[in-house]
């Protein structure tokens, strides 16, 4: 990959004169057409003893396919550091099991003195080979901003976080370093150790290059970022294999559809409205109508995608009803909807006019809802990261505003989380904070035996009094509880686009709705807003 004028295939291919019988299939891709008719040149003798193809193309969409050997030299670092672990991804799905790639980049060094001292041996190391002083620092020049280098655990840390187990520098010298790495074979799913799965249309969707970031964060930030969003995503949650399996058929599904900027984009009567039926043809409308189908339930909503009316499980239009009166001008504000599910909240502060809307949820079904839509939205400020809440000091004092709707309670650390959201925002800015409690003036929090209201991974429901300690004590001032209510069965039940077995009235004791199945305290909703000084 970027092979150039060919002198590194010729050499391979000069090797293999005296092994008998050795048939191989060598293939260059460069994306220089001038590179690509001097390899073709200097190849030309290995035709007819060796299966030769020599692609003009970008190395980050070629196609690779069971390789048993890569080659990178000095490729990587020209790549844009948002696209680098897509390009490693590419190779590593490409390899075979057992194959390896052999790639050799220039590293940085971590201490300022130690990289200047090694920038002098190198240049000096060109001075003594004839290389003018004018040369060498017009060279310097032109690569600035373009070659930028990992660090050498940074580039092992990206091997690895792609899939590669056996990773070893070969060969160093000064801050040059070439290491190979081997494909042990494929991952095996959580809970499934014999099986294996490949999803190649769910990852499609999300190897995108985050370049929105590049305004707020450093290189080095979005660097680390990159490479949590991508281990973060890997696990995806740890689902099966059928599901994951009917959830990457449903993304193929979703991307045999024609992007397009649809017409309408906006909300009436608390509904979102994204499209007109006669934007897509008949046969595109029904595609379209089995794919949403696939993705029941719906959590959050109401929608109405292209006139097909979404009546979610929860009415997020009552809560965002609420919150509406409370919010400051979010006119060119950089937002944040911590727990964003399918994006409902986002779309819904489309006519505010935010700056940029970015979402974090870990749950990959809302994830690739939210993707579904946006193929046809064409909002641009809306962005959506697979991340959980605890990866939120990631993005440092990135948001003027911070949702964080319906998340605390599910996390086992709501302090340290909170420090976090505390961490990515800016002076001044606005938190809101809607959290499921309990009733009472004492100032503490429940923590559930197994199940709260029958569902899983609930740890602390705080009192509204603890619950101000919480932000209080995480540096936030101001705080302002503008909503006290019990959880009403119209706003959480079962519907058509919810066919679940339970929702919260089946999740209250039959006989005394104040209290769950389990014997606690049925839930409250309490809505708080908050500022980082």
């Amino acid at each position: 990959l970027g092979c150039s004028t060919g002198t590194t295939l010729d050499l391979i291919s000069k090797s293999f004169e005296n092994v008998t019988g050795l048939r191989a299939h060598l293939v260059g891709v460069d994306n220089s057409s001038a590179m690509v008719e001097k390899c073709r040149e200097k190849l030309s003798w290995i035709v007819g003893k060796h299966t030769v193809e020599i692609q003009e193309n970008d190395i980050l969409s070629c196609e690779i396919s069971n390789a048993s050997f890569v080659i990178m030299n000095y490729t990587l670092q020209f790549i844009p550091v948002t696209r680098r672990l897509d390009a490693l991804r590419n190779v590593f799905n490409g390899l075979c099991n057992g194959g390896i790639l052999l790639i050799s980049e220039k590293i940085r060094f971590d201490e300022a003195e130690f990289q200047e001292a090694c920038t002098w041996i190198y240049e000096d190391f060109k001075s003594r080979r004839g290389y003018s002083k004018r040369y060498i620092a017009r060279k310097k020049e032109a690569l600035m901003n373009v070659l930028v280098p990992y660090t050498e655990q940074g580039l092992k840390n990206a091997l690895e976080q792609v899939g590669f187990k056996q990773v070893e520098v070969t060969v160093k010298w000064n801050n040059f370093a070439t290491i190979t790495a081997r494909k042990s074979g494929p991952v095996p799913i959580k809970g499934t150790p014999a099986s294996t799965i490949s999803t190649p249309y769910l990852d499609a969707f999300f190897n995108y290059n985050p370049t929105y970031l590049s305004e707020f964060l450093t290189k080095e930030e979005i660097e680390a970022l990159c490479l949590e969003r991508s281990r973060t995503f890997a696990s995806k949650g740890g689902i099966g294999v059928p599901t994951l399996t009917e959830m990457d058929q449903t993304a193929e599904n979703i991307q045999k559809l024609p992007y397009m900027k649809t017409s309408k984009l906006l909300s009436k009567d608390g509904v979102a409205l994204i499209g007109d039926r006669d934007e897509f043809s008949n046969e595109e409308f029904e595609h379209f109508e089995k794919c949403i189908k696939e993705m029941m339930p719906w959590k959050k909503g109401p929608f109405n995608l292209f006139g097909i009316e979404i009546d979610s499980e929860w009415r997020s239009d009552w809560k965002w009803e609420r919150i509406a009166p409370n919010l400051p001008a979010l006119k060119d504000k950089v937002v944040c909807d911590l727990g964003c599910a399918n994006g409902y909240y986002m779309y819904r502060m489309l006519e505010l006019e935010p700056k940029l809307v970015l979402g974090l949820d870990p749950n990959l079904k809302a994830w690739l809802q939210f993707q579904a839509i946006q193929r046809f939205s064409g909002a641009e400020n809306l962005q959506y990261e697979y991340l959980r809440g605890e990866q939120m000091d990631m993005f440092p004092q990135m948001f003027d505003v911070v949702f964080c709707l319906g998340v605390l309670y599910h996390t086992p650390d709501p302090i340290g989380m909170l420090r976090k959201i505390h961490k990515s925002m800016k002076s001044g800015s606005y938190l809101f904070v809607d959290c499921q409690g309990i009733p009472g003036d004492d100032h503490v929090a429940l923590f559930p035996q197994k199940r709260y209201a029958n569902m899983k991974g609930v740890y602390f429901l705080p009192t509204i009094a603890a619950l101000k300690n919480w932000l209080s004590r995480t540096q936030f001032n101001r705080v302002e509880v503008f909503f006290s209510e019990p959880l009403s069965i119209e706003e959480q039940r079962i519907t058509e686009w919810a066919d679940i077995n339970t929702s919260l009235n089946e999740s209250l004791d039959a006989n005394d709705k104040t209290k769950t199945i389990e014997g606690y305290p049925a839930p409250h909703r309490f809505y708080l807003r908050a500022r980082r000084g």
